[in-house]
């Protein structure tokens, strides 16, 4: 999986000067909340980085590539710093002509990453695509006081295909930590949770480490979490479910996820989605530093289904009446 460990170094390095400049200082919005991406292609890519020349790019078409492919595409930010996208489209041209493409999403309001990636011929290096996001979230739990335990259950899923297993490979990474102790792309440790399929680690992997997420050195510590065994976990589906415990009325952390895609002949298409998710119990709400994360794909709460159902059903029965009559 070398191409994709590339990747996530390029995309790791990016977001980590960001934050080490926050650690000096420099807290501005897209150290403590962003989103990346890089599609490749024939030598050529189409990112888009905070800052734009992190990696010794530009954002959107890199207009240094090689001449050997025709290519089009694009790299574009929605306003607020919260959403961007890519995508590219290239021929070789040799005959008969190669073709790949390959587009990436990444959005904090709906907490998701898309990636796609089909390569089809002879290309030089192979076609891949990355999707990063990150947010610093605060809880607060009306009522609790110093040494309320409150258990918040976070879901991960991650949905897609890969046309042949015996050359195509697929990642994704979830990490909750201290925004203290970034930078990001620091895979992989405490509190990190990976899935994906690897030639290298001899093809399906999966890992979801427990653990501190922020320490408390004078007692136990304020944020932890834990992982559930999955409901789903096959080569190119993932459900899984964690509980992320916290102690006192209100505690911040920051949240990090990448979904990477290699295709060296074929198609890897997890344009569906890979999504995060909180549960939130009863008085348990959240801030984040972008203002959207999650407000697009929340999870209501056990008992807001069970009002739900209450409604629906009183509607069914005065419907019922009215028919009646």
């Amino acid at each position: 999986m070398k191409a994709l460990k590339l990747l996530r170094v390029s995309l790791g390095a990016a977001a980590a000067i960001l934050l080490l400049s926050a650690l000096a200082g420099e807290a501005s919005a897209d150290v403590l909340y962003g989103v990346q991406g890089l599609t490749t292609s024939c030598g050529w890519d189409a990112q888009y980085n905070q800052p734009s020349n992190i990696n010794g790019g530009v954002n959107g078409l890199d207009p240094n590539a090689p001449g050997s492919c025709n290519v089009t595409g694009s790299a574009t930010l929605t306003p607020g710093l919260t959403s961007a996208s890519g995508q590219i489209a290239a021929v070789g041209n040799q005959t008969p002509a190669p073709t790949a493409s390959g587009s990436w999403a990444a959005d904090l309001s709906t907490a998701s990453l898309h990636a796609t990636s089909s390569t089809f011929g002879t290309f030089g290096p192979n076609n891949s695509t990355g999707a990063l996001l990150w947010d610093t979230l605060t809880f607060n739990v009306a009522g609790a006081g110093a040494n309320t335990v409150t258990n918040i259950p976070i879901f991960f899923s991650v949905d897609g295909t890969g046309s042949d297993p015996n050359f195509e490979e697929w990642l994704a990474h979830l990490q909750l930590t201290d925004p203290s102790t970034l930078p990001i792309g620091s895979c992989c440790g405490v509190s990190d949770l990976v899935w994906g399929w690897d030639l290298n680690e001899g093809g399906h992997v999966f890992t979801a480490d427990p653990g501190t997420v922020i320490h408390n050195t004078g007692g136990p510590d304020y944020v932890t979490v834990s992982w559930m065994a999955p409901t789903v976990n096959t080569t190119n589906d993932l459900n899984i479910e964690g509980i992320v415990s916290m102690i006192g009325p209100s505690q911040t952390f920051a949240v990090i996820a990448d979904l990477e895609t290699l295709s060296n002949q074929g198609v890897v298409d997890f344009g569906d989605t890979a999504s995060i998710q909180f549960q939130l119990p009863q008085g348990v709400n959240f801030t984040s530093a972008s203002g959207v994360f999650g407000t697009a794909s929340a999870v209501p709460e056990p008992s807001t289904f069970g009002l739900c159902g209450l409604v629906l059903a009183g509607l069914g029965i005065f419907r019922r009446r009215l028919l009646r009559k």
